[in-house]
């Protein structure tokens, strides 16, 4: 079974959103952002499965093979979601607001890709 572009486009979109979050790998190189290294790690690595996700169900004509990949990256969401309440970050405002709209997106999209 072929690929909708609706699915396509929301995969790349997956993949953007790890782009994204995986953009923190530069906060190792920002004074004192660093030195939180489960915070960071969190991110690089959440950031990195939303990408291979996203651009596997993006560029796979498989079916299974998108939605399998759409409910991964869905898992990642979630998981960054409640990282922020698990790992105990330190207050950083904007950072957990990051991760609570990337996570919600991801999820969304993770969703919307399995069940359409």
């Amino acid at each position: 079974m072929k690929l909708s572009l609706v699915k396509k486009v929301w995969s790349w979109l997956i993949a953007l959103l790890g782009l994204w979050e995986f953009g923190d790998i530069a906060a190792l190189f920002v004074p004192d952002f660093g030195t939180i290294p489960a915070f960071v790690w969190n991110h690089i690595i959440v950031g990195l499965v939303l990408m291979i996700a996203g651009i596997w169900a993006a560029l796979t004509r498989k079916a299974g093979t998108a939605k399998t990949m759409s409910r991964i990256a869905g898992a990642a969401s979630v998981w960054l979601l409640l990282s922020s309440f698990i790992l105990r970050y330190p207050l950083i405002g904007v950072g957990v607001w990051n991760d609570l709209s990337v996570g919600v997106l991801g999820v969304v999209l993770g969703i919307l890709n399995v069940n359409r």
